[in-house]
């Protein structure tokens, strides 16, 4: 049918009118008002009309383009061809007509939580009372999942069955079987595959082709920059709250990355005061830190320019106990993808999620090749301290490395040059 990429967050608009005023704003609009969302999960899906408004609150970043048939858009919902897809597409499909089969594939909570949910409420309005849950595991027997398809259920025709994958593949049996069922007699039930981030070549196999064939693809993606900023402001203010600046910039600060434990700061906030202001003092003294960050998102805001958070993010890496020997790895990989791009290979960006493939490109078009080639050798002195010298001393060096990182200028100005090393 289609594939849908999550790559912004959900925009709090529903109605296609309104998303042709925010997303398309050349496309003619013919009315229609911004509507406020439910303030919670259940009450909202006991209402039908308000389920996926409520889905819509959230915002993710965008994703390549793919191009849709008539037939698929007139199916899913959309509104024109070769457009960038965003979630809020996605719920506007589901909410129009329940496709086949959905997969749903990435590795954050809330958003897959969210998805899951609305194609969940989307097959009870269709009469589908009864789902079955496989959750696979190395030894799954794949038989089960025809024997699934070929019987029916006890309330009714047809079944939602949710194959749960979580990080593992199907394999060639799984595969052989997926493709099976939707081909043979379980096509009058709906299947709901959920599975951990697809890597771009495992999008070529065989099962994962013939579900977007037949249904929808949903990859759900994390929320960073800008984009969080506005989700946490929406998510207040749909539970009544209004935060000044400076309380979203504190619950961003010790949640980011981390959507479920955002959600549930603010809701323990709803509970708290029920409505009105929230200052960033109130927030600090509600809220734990639950900030959550791996080495690439240490790359991505140096990459950006943002050296403040980029110090605050290896912070967090190594009060978390990550091996600065993986931290610098990530980095030296970094400076080597830079210097071949900018040296003009194109390559290196081709493996590459397409966000942080747009952050190095953008760096290497400001930045001269030879400050890659000083960070590059910069990254090779730091392998001995990080190898022999003291604790407090490896994470100094990578310190310097992250803000040559964020600015050659800064790095170069803290940088205090080689460094004596004991003999072994």
């Amino acid at each position: 049918m289609c594939r849908l990429g999550v790559h912004s967050l959900l925009r709090s608009t529903f109605s296609p009118c309104l998303f042709r005023a925010k997303i398309c704003p050349r496309a003619p609009c013919r009315g229609g008002q911004n509507t406020p969302y439910p303030a919670s999960l259940p009450s909202a899906f006991d209402k039908p009309n308000h389920a996926l408004r409520l889905l819509a609150a959230t915002r993710t970043r965008q994703t390549a383009v793919h191009a849709v048939s008539p037939a698929t858009r007139s199916r899913c919902g959309l509104l024109r061809d070769g457009m960038r897809l965003r979630f809020v597409q996605f719920l506007s499909a589901v909410g129009r007509r329940l496709a086949p089969a959905y997969l749903l594939s990435g590795d954050e909570p809330l958003q897959m939580q969210l998805a899951v949910q609305a194609v969940r409420h989307r097959a009870r309005e269709s009469g589908i009372t009864e789902r079955r849950v496989l959750d696979v595991g190395a030894r799954f027997d794949w038989s089960a999942l025809s024997v699934a398809g070929a019987t029916g259920s006890l309330f009714g025709d047809r079944l939602l069955i949710e194959l749960r994958m979580g990080g593992n593949r199907p394999g060639k049996s799984g595969s052989k079987a997926i493709v099976d069922w939707l081909e043979g007699p379980g096509r009058d039930h709906v299947l709901l595959v959920t599975c951990g981030r697809l890597e771009r070549s495992a999008l070529q196999a065989a099962w994962v082709r013939a579900i977007e064939s037949r249904g929808v693809l949903l990859q759900v993606w994390p929320i960073r920059g800008r984009e969080l900023h506005t989700w946490i402001e929406s998510r207040f203010q749909l539970r009544g709250l209004q935060p000044e600046p400076d309380a979203v910039e504190q619950l961003i600060l010790r949640t980011e990355g981390n959507l479920l434990a955002a959600e549930q700061e603010i809701e323990k906030l709803s509970l708290l005061l029920g409505s009105g202001t929230v200052t960033g003092e109130m927030l600090v003294r509600s809220v734990t830190d639950n900030a959550r960050y791996d080495p690439f998102d240490l790359v991505d805001a140096a990459l950006s320019g943002n050296a403040a958070h980029a110090v605050s993010v290896l912070d967090h890496l190594r009060a978390e106990g990550t091996a600065p020997a993986l931290v610098l790895w990530v980095l030296t990989d970094t400076a080597r993808t830079l210097l071949r791009l900018g040296a003009g290979e194109q390559t290196p960006a081709r493996r590459l999620p397409p966000a942080r493939a747009a952050l190095l490109h953008r760096r290497t078009t400001r930045t001269p090749a030879r400050l890659w080639q000083c960070l590059l050798h910069r990254c090779a002195q730091a392998e001995i301290a990080v190898k022999r010298a003291p604790d407090p001393e490896k994470w100094a060096e990578l310190l310097t490395l992250v803000l040559y990182l964020a600015d050659p200028r800064l790095g170069a100005a803290l940088d205090p040059g080689p460094r004596a090393t004991a003999a072994p």
